[in-house]
């Protein structure tokens, strides 16, 4: 995850408010990588959240216009999904 953080830094420390949709995206994939690299040391689900991150992160690069919705749905709805789903087969 520090990896994908340094390779996205020139994009987001210009001057202004300028993004590049395409990183946007990326940081879906680089938290989808770090989401299954952290799985084998934690929940079986992580794996399920990062390959799903993944997947809107790739889909979301392809279709630059539309990456800021993949972005909500990813680090926002996924995650709410996921937290629910984990407390209710722990917790619960």
């Amino acid at each position: 995850m520090i990896a994908g953080g340094i390779i996205l830094l020139p994009y987001f420390s210009g001057s202004g408010p300028i993004l590049f949709p395409s990183a946007i995206a990326l940081t879906l994939v680089f938290y989808g990588l770090a989401l299954i690299s952290a799985s084998r040391f934690s929940l079986n689900e992580m794996f399920w959240l990062g390959l799903l991150q993944l997947i809107l992160g790739i889909v979301g690069f392809f279709l630059w216009r539309y990456s800021l919705l993949f972005w909500a749905a990813g680090f926002g709805v996924l995650n709410v999904v996921f937290g629910v789903v984990v407390y209710r087969k722990y917790e619960a």
